[in-house]
């Protein structure tokens, strides 16, 4: 399991956390032989971001055909992803778009409004690969459940700066989230 804090980017072949979901967008790419994840904040430079992601994505190892995206952020309500309180659904599918045609995908791409969840300002988002796609876990996020530590494999998480998308290495990550047992959530089609 690795966790993806705001601008990394992640590569786990079973399971990625997003801790602190608030503005952010939680994105995943499920690949035939791993999970990649991004933590994006803030909704500028977008298509620069997603092929800052694609990059991190074919130049690593575990990369290979993909079989779904997924976005998950407050997309509707407050806090959101700032797409306005109409029009919302449609920026939402818009932003994620943006990643499928950086990746040159194609197939599924499914979302989840956090919004809808009962996290309030906040939220802890858990991808877990089943197969060829994820579960969805989320529950309210609080600052004090995360233990930070040494990024023991800076080939799997690393920083995306997020103006000129150059990856660096992340000397300290996310090791640990805490709290109560998050909950099963159900997505819907984005495309």
């Amino acid at each position: 399991m690795r966790y993806v804090g705001e601008h990394e980017v992640a590569c786990d072949t079973d399971t990625l956390g997003f801790p602190s979901i608030s503005g952010c967008i939680a994105i995943v790419y499920v690949a035939k032989g791993a999970l990649f994840g991004y933590h994006c904040y803030g909704g500028f430079q977008q298509a620069a971001r997603a092929t800052g992601f694609a990059n991190y994505i074919n130049a690593h190892f575990l990369r290979g055909p993909g079989t779904r995206l997924y976005g998950v952020t407050f997309a509707s309500g407050a806090p959101s992803r700032g797409y306005g309180a109409t029009g919302w659904k449609d920026a939402w599918k818009t932003e994620v778009q943006l990643y499928a045609t950086a990746l040159g995908y194609t197939g599924k791409i499914r979302g989840y409004d956090l919004a809808n969840s009962g996290a309030a300002g906040s939220a802890y988002v858990e991808f877990r690969r089943t197969v060829d796609k994820c579960e969805i876990w989320v529950k309210q996020w609080n600052s004090a459940y995360e233990t930070k530590g040494a990024n023991t494999s800076h080939m799997n998480h690393k920083y995306l700066h997020p103006t000129n998308q150059a990856l660096q290495m992340r000397m300290n990550v996310t090791t640990a989230v805490a709290g109560p047992a998050p909950m099963r959530v159900h997505t819907v089609n984005l495309a």
